[in-house]
């Protein structure tokens, strides 16, 4: 059979990450099915991980089964200061919530879903105190200190005031 192949040349690279010194895998069972009861949960690990690109650290993160032998999603979250320590913390309903040192006075939020979805990304900035997580008395996380500066990489696309004109047309698609 006489076929001709037409095919793209693409190159990528492999490379090892580490997994954050300060921030181990975080161990969380999955939420019931609606309906189901007496059902043992499926257990997973969270983790964040930096690998150098470039030289410059980059953070990743990576969703795996219990023991860590299977992943279920990685994808990179952006760049991150080389003496960042970034702060992470699971909600009650198992989303993970992490918050890290993009910039000299900028920080990345980030909250994705026990299905490894990326639910939010917002951009925070130290002003006269330092953006940290926060629980408040019925466990919800939420950024306090800083202040939440608007972008076009957020994630959804966000709805300032009309008075901060912002274009929000972005290219940003869920992960």
């Amino acid at each position: 059979m006489n076929q001709e192949i037409a095919r793209t040349l693409v190159t990528f690279v492999v490379m090892n990450g580490v997994l954050m010194p300060n921030l181990p895998d975080l161990t969380f069972g999955m939420p019931p099915v609606a309906g189901q009861t007496n059902a043992v949960p499926e257990v997973r690990k969270y983790g964040v991980l930096k690998a150098d690109y470039l030289n410059e650290p980059v953070l990743y993160f990576r969703l795996t089964d219990a023991a860590g032998t299977k992943t279920l999603r990685t994808y990179p979250l952006g760049r991150v200061v080389s003496f960042a320590q970034p702060e992470e913390q699971i909600d009650r309903y198992s989303n993970l919530h992490l918050l890290y040192q993009e910039g000299a006075k900028s920080f990345s939020y980030f909250v994705i879903s026990p299905e490894g979805r990326m639910l939010i990304r917002q951009t925070h900035d130290f002003t006269a105190s330092r953006p940290t997580l926060r629980a408040d008395s019925e466990g919800r996380i939420y950024v306090a200190g800083g202040a939440r500066r608007f972008t076009t990489s957020d994630w959804p696309a966000p709805t300032p005031p009309a008075d901060l004109n912002i274009s929000t047309n972005s290219n940003v698609t869920n992960q």
